[in-house]
């Protein structure tokens, strides 16, 4: 999970470097658009590779 610092224009590189979610607060609270910013987020989240969960 990350948290911190993440804004729209870095998610992707956040989920890249093995995120496996985001916590985002004030990119979304201080946006014009919160609806739209929101769906952006998981646009790029929906991109990323998805590494579910490991059992062994």
């Amino acid at each position: 999970m990350a948290i911190g610092g993440i804004q729209l224009a870095n998610t992707a590189q956040v989920m890249q470097a093995g995120a496996d979610g985001i916590a985002v607060v004030s990119a979304i609270c201080a946006a014009r658009d919160p609806e739209q910013v929101v769906h952006g987020f998981l646009s790029q989240i929906s991109k990323a590779p998805y590494k579910g969960l490991v059992s062994t």
